[in-house]
């Protein structure tokens, strides 16, 4: 029964209130007044005690209007909320009256063909009901909210009935129809058609009918049908007649005296459409009924259509009807003919085969879900492995519904693979090498200059079995392209296709279709899709129980129904122990790539860097990967944490030789400047003779790097690898870098990389974020596997770099005999302090203002002057005069600061933020690293 909502009833508005006579507001303003007269003795206030009385009436009137106005607003919502409730009931009452009437169709559904979804598909407990005309019925429908108000009390009563519904009973209480003959004869016939329709000829089964008049019901497949059956049903029109009983009497009677005891439900016709029905249960309760009589004309073009329907599904027929179940074991597998020939189950007259040469090249398999595709396909698979040794037949089994069809039969030495659903990475790897499979057998035909695969000896078949292809291409829609493609050209190839899916409507296509003559259908949902698969909508009738019941449509035969063989798990194994020691099938791609490859076991080229090795399944092949930067350029690899980024940069550093020099940045900051600001230079500087040893710097984490820097160094050392990466090539100088994703300022950079290795991203907003096709992401993807120019690669295992964290070390600020040293450090007292333990024989003075320099004649010879910034500023004159000469040391400070007291824009070389690290500027400009 449908279910519905709720609805909300609102209450109807109640009577107005009459606002009462505001007595006290009128008293207080006289009592105010007259006080006030008492006091100030003047007239005119007692003007004022006439107001409260005015406005007091003003009030009361006003409260009135008001109320009125709200009262006709309610009403009026009122109204308005009764209205869109009524049409509300109209709209589900025409639901709940659809839904009872799909449910138990009346004659005039069932001949008008509205009631096929239900056709022969009644549950066991309906199988018996039977709808004796249309009316009034209780409705499901539920009202809330003010159902007891007596204004709503038409609209409850209108709710709580559903008119014109169909009007139930249960058969086997016995129906008896009275009335004139013709009339009453007529209306049973509805009734009888009802029961035809609701279940199978093996369900229901007709026992007995009137020697005259009911000619037509002997078309009724269920009145020919033998055996016993779940319902047996008796017509009788003469109560003292002799019938052999049954568990449904319809009774055709002139008056209630004739009609039998056995009829507990009595329908007296009054008019050709309405009649009155009563219950022996209580004779007094009297519903008024819509009848749907039927001629016998239209009874018998209706019968006529459910013998051929049950004779073309071969539920039952003059033929005789399937097994109900078939052991695979029971087929004649062994019957002469091709090895392509397979027995897939029994009919009424014996083994069905089906053979893909003959009928094919290619089959077309429909089935909803419990139907037994996945029996059919295993059954399939296993006639064919049983006729053919591995070299022969080749088994490639698609499954994406899990894999658990074809699990069992990975033990027949025939299957090649089976592809799943659950690997989409191997799915798409091995989908993609039957690309290479077509090409492989058209260059081996085109060598061999024939036509045909069967001329060749090595050229065993190919069947792919596919079940659900409309999940598969939902997964790889490019793919039906390639399908069609084997299904034109798969006869002279050897290859074959058996496709299954739940629904081929709209799925499987006509270009496709075109080349699948052999097809099958097991039970589907609509006469849509049976008529797609097979031609016929007999499919649409095949019942649900049992499982297994197919059509077979092959060309130059009539469809023919069969109970497909269901496997056990003994006939899989006593196949493959029958062919245990074969020689192994030609296999259409290799296995996939194994995760850990040692570069020791990889072929080292003197004129590339070997990463690993490239799968590549189109071509059926795999090789070792090798990166030459001549021809390939820089290299970013990009991968989350333990993606193998560092294993890469270790297996380039391992691989430096006479051809190429491998430099490693260094971790440690002040180094690793130095070696860009050294490839910078070189790779601008470098003249037109060729270079002979190529330069590799291999830069691991860049983006920790560049993280680890303020923004003023962080743009410097992008800046210095942007020259490098610009113009080192011309050099000689190429770059390695790996990063877990595109940090600050790393967008531009990473445009300038030739070429850039994907692995495993932390997800997959980030690899489209590094460029990465959506498609090539993988979460699984396990550590060293990678894309590189749309190749899966495994990048070879070495061990890890020995990375050393140890900052370089800087010589101590020394002093010249008669030099002069100007200090500038945030800590001047301290740094004085420590400048006169190293330099006892010097001169150290801290800066204050108003000094000046020392004369010649009064200054020892070493004098060295320590003062912080803000000293210096102060004493910029000093600065001034003595730079020319003296030694500038500037202690670790912001760039900001550097040129503040430098007045210089010349970059200085990193510096670790540490006390004591400090430039040293030479009179001549010279700019190196010192620690004071």
């Amino acid at each position: 029964m449908t279910q519905h909502a709720q609805i909300r009833v609102p209450a109807p508005p109640g009577e107005p209130t009459r606002a009462p006579f505001p007595v006290m507001a009128s008293i207080a303003p006289v009592i105010a007044a007259v006080a006030i007269w008492a006091i100030t003795r003047s007239p005119y206030v007692l003007m004022f005690a006439i107001l409260g009385p005015v406005i007091a009436i003003a009030g009361m009137m006003d409260s009135r209007l008001t109320g009125r106005r709200r009262a006709r607003r309610q009403e009026r919502e009122y109204r308005e909320g009764i209205r869109e409730i009524e049409a509300l009931l109209d709209e589900q009452h025409a639901a709940e009256r659809e839904a009872r009437l799909t449910q138990t169709p009346t004659a005039r559904e069932v001949l008008d063909n509205a009631g096929r979804v239900t056709r022969w598909r009644a549950p066991d407990q309906r199988r018996r009901v039977v709808a004796v005309g249309l009316g009034d019925r209780s409705s499901s429908l539920s009202l809330t909210g003010a159902t007891d108000a007596p204004e709503n009390e038409d609209l409850c009563r209108t709710a709580s009935i559903v008119s014109d519904a169909p009007c139930t009973v249960d058969a086997s209480r016995g129906i008896a129809v009275l009335g004139p003959q013709v009339l009453s004869r007529a209306v049973v016939r509805g009734y009888l058609l009802q029961l035809c329709h609701a279940g199978d000829p093996r369900t229901i089964r007709i026992v007995s009918l009137p020697d005259a008049g009911w000619e037509w019901a002997k078309h009724l497949p269920h009145a020919a049908s033998a055996g016993d059956a779940d319902v047996t049903v008796r017509v009788i029109e003469e109560s003292s007649l002799t019938a052999p009983p049954a568990d449904v009497t319809l009774a055709v009677c002139e008056s209630v005296e004739t009609a039998p005891a056995s009829c507990a439900e009595l329908i007296t016709c009054d008019t050709t459409t309405t009649a009155s029905w009563q219950s022996a249960d209580d004779p007094s309760n009297v519903h008024d009924l819509t009848i749907h009589p039927v001629t016998a004309v239209a009874a018998a073009a209706y019968a006529k259509r459910l013998a051929a329907l049950a004779a073309d599904t071969g539920v039952l027929s003059a033929y005789g009807t399937p097994p109900d179940a078939v052991v695979w074991a029971d087929l004649s597998h062994e019957a002469p003919g091709s090895g392509t020939r397979v027995v897939v189950g029994r009919s009424s007259h014996g083994d069905v085969a089906v053979d893909l040469v003959e009928h094919g090249p290619h089959a077309v398999i429909g089935g909803t879900t419990g139907s037994g595709k996945s029996e059919l396909l295993s059954t399939w698979a296993l006639g064919l492995a049983a006729r053919n040794t591995p070299e022969e037949v080749a088994l490639l089994l698609v499954d994406f519904k899990g894999g658990a069809t074809f699990a069992p039969l990975q033990t027949l030495p025939h299957v090649v693979g089976v592809i799943t659903d659950l690997d989409p990475h191997g799915a798409t790897r091995a989908l993609e090498s039957l690309k290479a499979e077509v090409m492989y057998r058209e260059r081996t035909l085109r060598e061999r200059g024939v036509h045909d695969a069967s001329q060749v000896a090595s050229l065993g078949r190919l069947v792919i079995i596919v079940d659900e292809f409309a999940a598969m291409l939902d997964g790889f829609p490019e793919l039906h392209a390639l399908f069609v493609d084997i299904a034109a050209r798969g006869r002279s190839l050897g290859m074959h296709l058996v496709l299954c899916t739940q629904r081929p409507t709209g799925v499987v296509r006509d270009s496709l279709l075109a080349n699948c003559t052999l097809r099958l259908s097991l039970r589907v949902n609509n006469r849509a899709d049976s008529t797609a698969v097979i031609g016929v909508e007999t499919a649409a009738s095949l019942p649900v129980d049992p499982p297994g019941r197919c059509v077979v449509v092959v060309p130059d035969r009539d469809p023919e129904t069969v109970q497909i063989g269901r496997v056990q798990p003994a006939d899989i194994a006593d196949v493959a122990r029958r062919h245990a020691g074969s020689a192994p099938p030609r296999r259409p791609w290799l296995d996939p790539l194994p995760t850990d490859i040692p570069l020791s076991s990889l072929p080292l080229s003197a004129d590339a860097f070997v990463v690993g090795m490239a799968d590549l399944p189109r071509e059926q092949r795999q090789e070792v990967a090798q990166w030459r930067p001549h021809a390939d350029g820089s290299l970013l690899a990009l991968g989350a944490s333990r993606a193998g980024k560092s294993t890469l940069a270790a297996c380039l550093a391992q691989q430096t030789g006479e051809r190429w020099q491998v430099t490693v940045l260094s971790d440690d900051l002040e180094r690793a400047f130095d070696q860009l600001e050294h490839l910078a230079g070189q790779s601008e500087h470098s003249g037109s003779t060729p270079v002979k040893r190529g330069t590799v710097l291999v830069i691991d984490d860049l983006d920790a790097l560049v993280g680890r820097l303020s923004d003023d160094d962080a743009d410097h050392a992008i800046s210095l690898l942007t020259r490098v990466l610009r113009t080192g090539p011309r050099a000689g100088v190429w770059v390695v870098a790996t990063a877990q994703r595109l940090a600050r300022g790393m967008n531009s950079l990473s445009a300038l990389f030739d070429t850039t290795i994907m692995m495993r991203m932390s997800s997959r907003q980030e690899h489209i974020l590094a460029g990465g096709d959506s498609a090539a992401f993988s979460d699984e993807r396990p550590a060293g596997s990678a894309v590189w120019n749309g190749i899966t690669v495994q990048l070879a295992s070495v061990n890890a770099l020995s990375r050393s964290h140890e900052a370089s070390a800087a010589p101590p600020l020394e002093v010249g005999a008669s030099e002069t040293v100007l200090v500038c450090s945030p800590r001047p007292q301290q740094t004085a302090a420590r400048l006169r333990e190293r330099h006892p024989d010097a001169a150290v003075t801290t800066l204050t203002p108003g000094s000046t320099a020392p004369r010649g004649d009064e200054s020892p010879s070493q004098v060295i002057l320590v003062g912080d910034a803000d000293a210096w500023q102060v004493n910029w004159s000093l600065l001034a005069s003595l730079r020319i000469t003296a030694t500038l040391v500037v202690e670790a400070c912001s760039p900001a600061d550097y040129r503040a007291i430098t007045r210089s824009r010349a970059r200085p070389p990193y510096l670790h933020s540490r006390p004591g690290r400090a430039w040293r500027i030479a009179n001549d400009g010279v700019i190196t690293r010192c620690t004071l």
